[in-house]
């Protein structure tokens, strides 16, 4: 080996730590981002859904018969 070889080898050993700790954090960090990337993607399909379902249900109608209370009023309009 030439001696600039040899030189290079013994600068990379010497800072292979703190290369393979900067390389474990970037790993790190990006699994967090991919993470936080699914989560929001699932966590808005689920929103979507569930607001979806809730627009297509069918509205409610009530009924009342109010004969008992036109009743009430007109006799008290005869009064």
């Amino acid at each position: 080996m030439s001696q600039a070889k040899v030189d290079q080898y013994k600068k990379e050993k010497a800072t292979r730590k703190k290369t393979l700790a900067k390389q474990k954090v970037a790993r790190r960090i990006g699994k967090i981002a991919t993470l936080v990337v699914v989560l929001a993607a699932v966590g808005f399909g689920v929103y979507k859904g569930i607001d979806n379902y809730y627009d297509n249900l069918p509205a409610n109608t009530y009924y009342v018969d109010l004969t008992a209370i036109q009743d009430y009023t007109s006799a008290l309009d005869e009064e």
